[in-house]
């Protein structure tokens, strides 16, 4: 092993806990969560999707796994955003290895975009130096059941796409009719609404989790206007470990 690939390995563990699974090379991916299943269903999905020289938006990007992957794709303008900011030393680490483009914007909320992505539009910024008009893919991935407002969400998210754009959404769901909250509160130490172990919240933090049924995408078309559901897929296989982000130690 060169002296070089030790360091970035010991850098790597330092900046554990890691949620995503991130090649950054010969030897060295970062040590994710085995939700590898999930993670495959999206990536097959995504296959209909052309990334090529397209305007990507990665929401709650977290270690910016998704946001790396649409820029090796072929997507000219990639934006991951988060509202968990201490992750962006996470994906500062893996931007610096893969020299990426890729731009964080980890002070954003799912329920902001189109008031702080002002920036992507003229005459504040513009891509390009041109007239931006939207992004052509938004990824809303492994989020959607960590909000108490989803349909927010999606209302936002379409407020940032191009007329024609693609949304590409991957969420937990329930076999029931209706969706539910598991648990309530909220993880205020870093901002985020998250998922205990085994429902269970650590101590001194209460965290929240609304398992939607399975019609919920397909309801939610409604408000979120110009935006058609080409395709469900519904994964049962459960992952080995409990589904939960862990915040930064």
């Amino acid at each position: 092993m060169n002296a070089e690939l030790e360091h970035l390995k010991i850098e790597m563990e330092r900046l554990s806990p890691w949620y995503h699974k991130i090649d950054l090379g010969p030897g060295l991916v970062t040590p994710g969560q085995a939700f590898d299943p999930i993670w495959e269903m999206i990536r097959k999905t995504r296959t209909a999707i052309d990334y090529d020289r397209k305007a990507v938006l990665d929401i709650a990007s977290w270690d910016g796994m998704w946001a790396f992957e649409a820029e090796q794709l072929g997507a000219e303008l990639v934006i991951a955003s988060e509202t968990a900011y201490k992750k962006i030393y996470n994906f500062l680490f893996c931007q610096r290895v893969l020299q990426s483009r890729v731009i964080p914007f980890y002070n954003i909320s799912a329920y902001n975009l189109s008031e702080r992505l002002d920036v992507c539009y003229s005459p504040f910024g513009g891509h390009g130096g041109g007239q931006f008009d939207g992004f052509d893919v938004v990824h809303h991935l492994g989020l959607m059941y960590h909000l108490s407002d989803p349909i927010l969400s999606l209302l936002e998210t379409r407020s940032v796409m191009k007329e024609n754009g693609l949304l590409l959404l991957e969420t937990a769901y329930g076999r029931g009719e209706s969706s539910s909250m598991l648990f309530n509160g909220i993880d205020r130490e870093h901002g985020r609404i998250l998922s205990g172990r085994n429902n269970q919240a650590p101590r001194g933090k209460t965290r929240s989790m609304v398992l939607q049924c399975a019609n919920l995408v397909g309801e939610a078309q409604a408000p979120v206007q110009q935006t058609q559901l080409r395709g469900l897929r519904l994964l049962d296989e459960r992952p080995k470990t409990p589904s939960t982000r862990e915040p930064p130690a």
